[in-house]
């Protein structure tokens, strides 16, 4: 039973810091409120003819990518006529920025679950300290995980590269996601990851702190 304690103690110290990360990620690239920021800042809609306002544009980017339509697409008027928004290349570029945030969720997804049964084993035994030091030695694997995330904040050539990944295609003036989804908007999306990582890491750390502190009577632990 030693060997299985131990082994739940490592699944503990790898899974939890992905599952931060991973949800922080999903969290940042699903919502609205990143895209409708990025527009807003960088002011793309004001040479675009279309009715909807930053606000709806993020609501319209958070809707695809959470699954709740199907195709990436808008209609905008040309003429007296209308017109798809975006190209089939665009539409690809987010299909792939999709793939890329749904198949993190499975990896997330698949972390949690063996995080929870690991954490319920763990104190079903009654062992906290070992759920304490667990979490402990997860800190230098959380960091290791954000490494990418950090590199891409503080090095350009790493958004340049996730801009080539997600833009394979000669980016031509008239196209609109480009001017959307700006370097600067993977920018912000790689520092509200880590953020809202950071964010759950610490909540899973005062909660395991919270179940787990020895219980004190006239000055004494029990």
């Amino acid at each position: 039973m030693k060997i299985v304690n131990i082994i739940c103690s490592v699944i503990l110290a790898i899974t939890l810091p992905v599952v931060s990360i991973c949800g922080g990620f999903n969290l940042a690239g699903r919502l609205p409120d990143l895209y409708s920021y990025e527009m807003k800042a960088t002011e793309a809609l004001n040479s675009i003819s279309i009715e909807e306002n930053e606000d709806q544009m993020g609501a319209f980017f958070s809707s695809y990518m959470t699954g709740k339509q199907e195709t990436f697409q808008l209609t905008y008027l040309f003429g007296e006529n209308t017109d798809n928004l975006f190209l089939a290349e665009e539409q690809k570029t987010m299909e792939i920025y999709k793939g890329t945030l749904d198949y993190s969720l499975v990896v997330g997804g698949i972390a949690l679950i063996l995080a929870l049964i690991a954490y319920f084993l763990l104190y079903k035994q009654n062992l906290k300290p070992l759920l304490r030091t667990s979490l402990i030695r997860g800190i230098p694997v959380y960091l290791a995980l954000t490494g990418p995330f950090l590199a891409s904040i503080v090095i350009g050539t790493f958004r340049s590269r996730i801009l080539q990944y997600l833009f394979p295609y000669e980016i031509k003036e008239f196209m609109v996601l480009p001017r959307l989804l700006p370097e600067s908007y993977f920018l912000h999306l790689f520092l509200v990851s880590l953020f809202i990582s950071l964010i759950i890491m610490s909540f899973i750390g005062y909660f395991t702190w919270k179940i787990t502190k020895p219980r004190r009577i006239f000055g004494a632990a029990r």
